[in-house]
């Protein structure tokens, strides 16, 4: 999986939904104060601006899906997102505790799921390291045993690698304290057995 993959086309209208829900008491407070009769281009600018930035947050929600990839390489999970600016995640597959995976009722709708990866040590109990909003069923199940095959065949090179350095530290027998002949026999003779 060393090609970046996209998230599904719906994680742009998720995204713009996220944003809107932020902005919904502000578009409600400027429908209403904007009730009354308009006679002038002034009154019909609060609508204006709710208009502009419903467009706005539909578009940075589509940019922001066009932006984000993910890819599982040299054993790392790597995510590159980013409006304005492109952020990189890289988190390495032996950190990843969990891959928690959930349906929504957007996502259920078109057949998706949301992953969100734990590891270990993360700096927030209610944020998860990464979320992958909207990918397929069969594309999260892909990500998940390709985790698993990664993190034990991780396990079983750290366990030959061990084996083997047992292998050497035995074979080069180190020497802490090395007693002389006088005191074996000093100890023997004043020991009580």
């Amino acid at each position: 999986m060393s090609n970046p993959k996209r998230l599904h086309p719906v994680a742009a209208l998720l995204n713009f939904f996220k944003e809107l829900k932020e902005l919904i008491i502000p578009i409600v407070f400027l429908f209403f104060i904007n009730d009354g009769q308009k006679s002038s281009f002034w009154d019909y600018l609060p609508i204006l601006g709710m208009g502009a930035a419903i467009v706005f947050i539909l578009i940075s929600g589509i940019v922001k899906w066009l932006r984000f990839t993910y890819r599982v390489e040299e054993e790392e999970l790597r995510i590159e997102h980013g409006l304005f600016v492109k952020k990189k995640r890289y988190i390495p597959i032996e950190r990843i505790q969990s891959l928690d995976v959930s349906e929504g009722l957007l996502q259920r709708a078109f057949g998706l799921v949301k992953i969100k990866v734990e590891t270990a040590g993360s700096s927030d109990d209610l944020k998860s390291e990464a979320e992958l909003t909207a990918i397929t069923k069969t594309e999260a199940q892909t990500l998940q045993e390709l985790i698993s095959r990664e993190k034990r065949r991780k396990r079983k090179t750290d366990a030959e690698e061990g084996i083997l350095e047992e292998i050497e530290n035995d074979s080069k027998p180190h020497i802490f304290y090395k007693a002389k002949f006088s005191d074996l026999l000093l100890l023997a003779a004043t020991s009580g057995g």
